[in-house]
């Protein structure tokens, strides 16, 4: 289903996730930033740092347990409270399936190719990130809900 690359030295983690028979998922993988916001941790603080790198804010959220994926857009979370489990790469109708499982915590940063497939499946009652796109795939991104 997929191949992982962990590292603890300043890179990403790196997950590669095939296609599914309901999800498209990507041939770029999906890359997660550890403790990689400046501190403190805010809402403000953190849309600036990412904004500054070509991204826009779509929206501030928290728990959001629906499967989906964008279609044409590449997405970036940044955890600045609380904490989640996210499930990558699997939708509801992917019987046999595991995907990919990360707990996300305050302060990491998440790149979500266009087509993969996530949820919040758990999160702590205080969880809120940020959601930015590149500037390039202005208006808003069109999301798949696979429910």
């Amino acid at each position: 289903m997929s191949t992982t690359t962990t590292t603890t030295n300043g890179w990403p983690e790196a997950y590669f996730i095939k296609p599914t028979n309901h999800v498209p998922n990507s041939i770029f993988p999906v890359l997660i930033y550890r403790s990689a916001l400046p501190i403190p941790h805010s809402e403000e603080k953190v849309k600036q740092a990412l904004e500054k790198n070509e991204w826009f804010h779509g929206g501030t959220f928290k728990h959001f347990p629906t499967h989906h994926f964008h279609s044409v857009t590449h997405e970036c979370y940044a955890v600045f409270k609380g904490s989640t489990r996210c499930l990558f790469g699997k939708g509801p109708l992917d019987h046999g399936v595991d995907g990919i499982e990360v707990d996300l915590a305050a302060g990491d940063v998440i790149v979500d190719p266009a087509g993969v497939a996530h949820c919040n499946l758990f999160s702590s009652d205080d969880l809120e990130y940020i959601g930015v796109y590149p500037k390039v795939s202005t208006p808003l991104p069109v999301s798949v809900h696979l429910a």
